[in-house]
């Protein structure tokens, strides 16, 4: 097995020994992996090293029939995402360079639920917790404070339909925040108007002189950036924070990771978020456990799959 160095940039606001009542904790990794190729060893690494409940995962390039990769790779892991190379796909032979796509893992050990897989996010459910993976148009982009301002748009929408839910939003926004521009001022927006705060600078530093990373660098071209991020909201309280560097990272992205506490909301009080029925009112049991394939209809299987 291959060894893993690696430095931390890290920061503490409170005890992570201390636990309250109803109270959850959840280690969640975010990591632009610059191509499936690049990025997948060092995911591999990190998930040896810190075992996280959530990976977010960007940029893996892959077209949908190669989607498999993920779960064929990390087997301890449920995993939820979407390829930004569908339309390509079916307008006929590919060309040019691979691009996009998101990814979240979420460790067996969770019970999760897609909720939505787009080209730039995915939202999974996991208990009363929204998890949303994005990956933002970069400079270069066409259209791209359009674009940028029509996928917040989209994840207002989905937020509003879910508003009982903790929220935690991580991946790379390729903007950085502290730096004034039309895409940071869009970011910002929303993130006030749905009451977010970043998990960076809740933070206090607790290593004192320690080096300062950025989340994006590029050796080649002399330049470094901070354009990654968790977004969380108010009722999550977050442990720490830190950025992972790896003495072998084939991306030109570092991994960021957060550790949080969020709070339950009372089951009977959440709603579904889509104004359906829960499943007691449709007239089948919320406790079943396993899929009944004997209910199924095996001539639709048959045409879909080929299977005998």
């Amino acid at each position: 097995m291959q060894m893993m160095v690696m430095t931390e940039q890290s920061c503490i606001i409170m005890d992570p020994n201390t636990v309250f009542v109803n109270d959850q904790t959840m280690s969640i990794m975010s990591y632009n992996m610059h191509g499936f190729n690049c990025g997948h060893r060092t995911v591999r690494d990190c998930i040896l090293e810190d075992m996280p409940d959530v990976v977010m995962l960007q940029e893996h390039w892959l077209t949908p029939a190669n989607l498999y990769k993920f779960d064929e790779n990390f087997p301890q892991y449920l995993c939820f995402g979407s390829s930004a190379m569908n339309e390509c796909v079916q307008a006929g032979v590919l060309r040019g360079r691979p691009f996009g796509g998101v990814m979240t893992l979420i460790t067996r050990k969770l019970k999760a639920e897609v909720i939505c897989a787009a080209d730039r996010f995915v939202i999974v459910a996991v208990g009363d917790l929204l998890i949303i993976n994005v990956y933002l148009p970069c400079v270069g982009s066409r259209d791209r404070d359009f674009e940028y301002q029509d996928v917040l748009n989209n994840l207002i929408i989905w937020l509003q339909k879910y508003p009982d839910y903790d929220v935690i939003i991580g991946g790379d926004f390729n903007t950085d925040v502290d730096k004034p521009s039309s895409i940071t001022s869009l970011l910002l927006d929303f993130v006030r108007d749905t009451c977010l705060c970043r998990s960076d600078t809740k933070c206090i530093d607790n290593i004192g002189n320690a080096q300062h990373l950025s989340t994006y660098f590029n050796d080649a071209l002399g330049v470094e950036s901070n354009i990654d991020y968790f977004f969380v909201s108010n009722r999550i309280n977050v442990l720490s924070f830190k950025i992972v560097d790896l003495c072998a990272n084939l991306s030109d992205h570092r991994p960021i990771v957060v550790k949080i506490r969020y709070r339950r909301c009372d089951a009977q009080s959440v709603t579904t978020g889509r104004g359906e029925q829960g499943p007691e009112e449709h007239g089948y049991s919320a406790r079943l456990r396993r899929l009944r394939w004997h209910h199924g209809d095996l001539a639709c299987y048959r045409s879909l799959t080929g299977a005998i």
